[in-house]
């Protein structure tokens, strides 16, 4: 889900400014599931880490292409 969608926000406003984005959303989704008490919340911050980590994918690859040379 989050490799979909973050895929046409990366190629509409940059790859470097939605690394950083799905940076953020994996660190807060990280941080609200090792606080999470109930299951429901276990359950939504395991899909917003899923979505981060989808994201994540997308943006590394093509940054890494870019920064290392040929």
């Amino acid at each position: 889900m989050g490799a979909l969608v973050f895929s046409f926000l990366a190629m509409k406003y940059g790859r470097k400014s939605l690394f950083g984005t799905t940076l953020v959303i994996y660190i807060l989704s990280t941080m609200l599931f090792s606080v999470s008490m109930w299951l429901e919340w276990m359950c939504v911050s395991r899909f917003l880490t899923g979505v981060g980590v989808g994201g994540e994918y997308t943006a590394i690859f093509s940054a890494v292409d870019e920064l290392i040379p040929p």
